[in-house]
């Protein structure tokens, strides 16, 4: 898979290389590409955070019960849809920077 412009920079961002970490920046980039895999690396972007926090889930990018109980058990909130909101990768990110 040839990464777009785009997504190397959400990648940078996310991955901290030659940026400050950022998240949200990342989540922000992923939404704006809107290419095939945007949902998948949301997913596994935010399930990476949650296994930095101990939490014991698949990295596979399908953001399902498991991946949604532990991101619920650090960021109180509602039900989770395909992918997690902006909101709570911020919540989420206060946690690991």
């Amino acid at each position: 898979m040839l990464l777009s412009y785009i997504e190397g920079l959400a990648a940078m961002y996310r991955d901290g290389i030659y940026v400050s970490k950022n998240f949200v920046r990342a989540y922000d980039l992923y939404l704006e590409e809107r290419d095939y895999y945007y949902e998948l690396n949301i997913n596994t972007m935010v399930q990476g955070m949650l296994k930095k926090m101990g939490a014991r889930i698949k990295q596979d990018g399908d953001f399902g019960p498991n991946s949604c109980n532990a991101l619920r058990s650090i960021v109180p909130g509602g039900a989770c849809g395909r992918i997690p909101s902006r909101a709570d990768v911020k919540a989420l990110a206060t946690h690991l920077l």
